[in-house]
């Protein structure tokens, strides 16, 4: 391995010193020099996967792996076993199958393969070990199972509770794995477990809503929740108050994080998992505009040299998904990018991230002073939320640097007063504020049925699938500066925001609607009934 890493500098694809690093890394924990270097970070999986012609070693968890169940149905388990060969994951969207074999160049075992498998779906073979890839498959095909088929042998099941906990392969084992892989397949953002008074109830949000997915007697629920608290290092004892924790999986071939929230109700504790999936947390500009003027002018706000940027939305917009984007267009190897959040959601590579604590003295204006220490050019605070983080961050983007931040308003006219609120003064203001970004999430419809229909697969009947980022841009000009520091009105600001050429929110929402993108009813659903008296 260390030729591939001989071709990767010859390439200019890897320096000298990270070459070093990487195979420290793999001396001292042990492990083979491809995952190190994906550890580090210093290439993508795609480009490695480029380099090693598609035949990359895949290291199968077998404790951690949770199967992929449309990859599964794919190919028979017969199939599966005799070969010794396992559908690792299926990527609808590209009908893509990733495969894992002991012998990826086996043209017999391969041929033999591609006569099972729909020939619509194209295939990529990984390789990995022998024995992991026969542990999973006795995990797949042994007592793994749908959501639904574990829910049937639960309710046959006639051990006690807590002797189905002390078996790995019981049926309320298996149901934590198969909703954690439910969620992930049905691209679920948020895992809600509420109990009633006699069921647990099961709900996804998808795509900014929540759907029921199933009802649980509520005599499974101290068993699962008991499950859930033991897998992300939450106190199994402590029921009175809220704690958080963290579960990692791998899921159809990805590592997924789960952000794991108990809370005390009447009924029992609520549980709330966030799912962090960083294959589509992480975007870029470009991946997240559809409109690639409204790219070049956000592109062109985060590229001026220092100044106050705010993104603004309520709660489930997509702001740190923004910011986030904002924050990849720069050259991090160039500038020293430092961040403030609360929480870290998504780790990147050359950006120095910090996590605030509240409780602890270190909030976002204790941070800020502290960055401002360390040599800052770019600062991102996660969030404005009182006077202190307010005044810090513009005092931050005064003295020369970026600052990228967030704030919950409605557009850019209540961003501004949301400012005015926390005591900015608008002299202040109008010598800082550079841009101000409005955006919401609206589902688009879903191009397979084009209408809601029950029996369609791709949107669960729903009638949508996926979501645009809308967004309003207002770059701060010279003409609105002066309005914003004479103290004009918002209508005022707002005629001159437009005259500058920002498209207001609602207008953008409605050009979506026109396209023939999403629904007047969805957008009743984002913006209110108001939208289209408009």
């Amino acid at each position: 391995m260390d030729k591939l890493l001989d071709k990767l500098q010859r390439d200019n694809l890897l320096s000298e010193d990270q070459a070093r690093v990487v195979r420290k890394e793999a001396a001292l924990k042990q492990v083979p020099i491809r995952s190190a270097l994906l550890s580090t970070e210093f290439v993508s999986m795609g480009m490695l996967a480029r380099y090693l012609s598609g035949n990359a070693t895949l290291a199968l968890d077998t404790d951690a792996f949770v199967p992929d169940a449309n990859a599964l149905a794919l190919l028979p388990k017969r199939i599966a076993r005799h070969f010794t060969v396992l559908p690792i994951s299926l990527d609808r969207r590209k009908n893509h199958l990733i495969i894992a074999m002991g012998d990826p160049t086996n043209v017999l075992v391969r041929d033999r393969v591609r006569r099972e498998i729909d020939l619509n779906v194209s295939i990529e073979y990984r390789r990995a070990n022998i024995k992991q890839i026969k542990q999973a498959l006795d995990k797949c095909f042994g007592v793994y199972n749908s959501l639904q088929a574990v829910l049937r042998e639960l309710d046959e099941q006639i051990n006690s509770i807590s002797e189905q906990l002390q078996n790995e392969h019981s049926p309320i084992i298996r149901l934590v794995d198969a909703i954690l892989q439910d969620a992930i397949t049905r691209r679920a953002s948020d895992i809600h477990l509420t109990p009633e008074s006699t069921y647990v109830q099961v709900r996804y949000r998808i795509d900014g809503v929540l759907q029921v997915i199933c009802c649980l007697h509520i005599s499974y629920w101290s068993a699962l929740i008991v499950r859930i608290k033991v897998l992300s290092d939450i106190d199994i004892a402590e029921t009175r108050l809220a704690q958080d924790g963290h579960i990692s999986h791998s899921i159809h071939g990805q590592k997924i994080d789960f952000r794991v929230a108990s809370f005390p109700l009447h009924a029992g504790e609520n549980l709330v998992l966030r799912v962090l999936d960083r294959q589509r947390g992480l975007l870029t500009l470009n991946a997240l505009c559809s409109d690639r003027e409204i790219e070049k002018t956000l592109t062109k706000m985060v590229r001026e040299p220092s100044g106050l940027l705010l993104v603004c939305g309520p709660t489930g917009s997509g702001k740190t998904t923004t910011l986030y984007a904002l924050l990849r267009t720069l050259d991090a190897s160039a500038l020293n990018i430092m961040t403030l959040e609360d929480p870290i959601e998504y780790p990147i590579v050359n950006i120095q991230q910090t996590r605030v604590h509240s409780s602890a003295a270190f909030g976002f204006a204790e941070g800020v002073r502290g960055v401002l220490r360390q040599d800052p050019d770019v600062i991102l605070v996660g969030e404005v939320r009182d006077p202190d983080s307010c005044a810090m961050s513009c005092r931050a983007s005064m003295t020369g640097h970026l600052v990228l931040t967030s704030t919950h308003a409605d557009d850019s006219m209540g961003a501004i007063a949301r400012m005015l609120e926390l005591r900015t003064e608008r002299s202040m203001m109008a010598s800082v504020l550079t841009g101000i970004v409005a955006q919401r999430l609206i589902r688009k419809l879903c191009r397979h049925c084009l209408q809601k229909n029950s029996d369609c697969g791709v949107c669960s009947g729903t009638g949508y699938v996926g979501r645009i980022a809308i967004f309003e841009c207002l770059m701060v000009t010279e003409a609105l500066s002066t309005l914003l520091a004479s103290g004009a009105s918002f209508s005022a600001l707002h005629q001159q925001a437009v005259e500058d050429g920002m498209v207001p929110l609602r207008q953008v929402a409605k050009d979506y609607l026109n396209r023939g993108l999403t629904t007047a009813n969805e957008l009743r659903r984002v913006f209110g009934d108001s939208i289209m008296e408009d």
